[in-house]
């Protein structure tokens, strides 16, 4: 595929003429003679609810930047290459997309993301052109996580967007720190007409005992749809070792051992032979013959 990528703004006046041919001169937009023809609909007061931010407006800019990148098969590292109906990219995902603007714009189903999640702890730092052109260092950037992260993720779901035909549908993996900006971001870019709805994801049922007011379990996958229309969703089977099947269940099995006269259980007095004592979701095997006497297990248990 040859660089050259279709210029965003380009297909924007385009279809625009198409709609208002009126508001142009020649292929110049008449900003002014818009506004009359839109009337009361222009939206004119000084002040609006909107999401700002340091490095907004450059950030819109490299969306508009046409890309002169090429995407270079490689035949030898690729299985099936004569039959195969998939394609597998690897490169900086800004001119991947840029690059498959013109040959799939408004052609793709479905698209998933799962950006960094600027916890502070994974070293994320905006590296896109425009902010070496406003001379910030890389130290100056760190100290603007939140501009950096949502200049990153604009221009990535703006080029998305382009991609996807109208009835397709987007899903975006995030955590709580940057969910509420993730939220008002594609409300902008998706308009909050289209939102589908927050996904949660139980990454565990058993956080780490870390220092925390709270235990983080959840994770969360919004979604969107180009232009939201009545049909409804149909969720899958997913066949899974775990009782949920959007549960990270990552433990492997092991070997416990109890001492006796320690463990309290509400099973009935008596003696437990040895076998298989789990469900369908967790196995639990004992290994040796126990008993239980006043709801403790008076043997060695394992």
């Amino acid at each position: 595929m040859n660089g050259d990528s279709n210029s965003i703004s380009e297909d924007l006046l385009s279809k625009l003429k198409a709609l208002i041919p009126a508001a142009f001169h020649g292929n110049k937009l008449d900003v002014a003679q818009l506004k009359q023809l839109l009337g009361e609909h222009v939206y004119t007061a000084p002040e609006a609810y909107q999401l700002s931010w340091a490095g907004k407006a450059e950030a819109y800019k490299q969306v508009q930047e046409p890309s002169t990148d090429t995407l270079i098969p490689v035949s030898d590292a690729s299985v099936n290459w004569d039959k195969t109906k998939h394609v597998f990219i690897e490169g900086d995902n800004s001119k991947v997309l840029k690059v498959l603007q013109k040959a799939y714009s408004g052609k793709v189903k479905g698209i998933y993301i799962d950006p960094p999640y600027n916890t502070g702890s994974d070293s994320f730092i905006y590296a896109d052109n425009f902010a070496g052109k406003n001379g910030r260092s890389q130290s100056d950037r760190r100290k603007n996580g939140h501009s950096n992260w949502l200049s990153m993720v604009l221009t990535r779901l703006s080029l998305a967007r382009h991609l996807l035909r109208e009835d397709g549908i987007i899903f975006v993996s995030i955590d709580d720190n940057e969910l509420a900006n993730l939220k008002l971001v594609m409300d902008e870019v998706f308009g909050e007409e289209n939102f589908i709805d927050y996904f949660s994801w139980a990454k565990s049922e058993t956080p780490a005992n870390l220092s925390r007011k709270s235990k983080k379990v959840v994770e969360y996958v919004i979604c969107y749809q180009k232009n939201k229309n009545s049909e409804k969703f149909k969720g899958i089977r997913k066949n899974s070792t775990s009782s949920n099947g959007l549960l990270n269940q990552s433990n492997k099995p092991g070997i416990l051992t109890f001492p006796a006269d320690v463990v309290i259980t509400r099973l009935k007095d008596g003696l437990l032979q040895k076998g298989s004592y789990g469900t369908d979701s967790y196995a639990i095997e004992l290994l040796e013959d126990t008993e239980v006497k006043d709801g403790v297990f008076v043997k060695l248990l394992y």
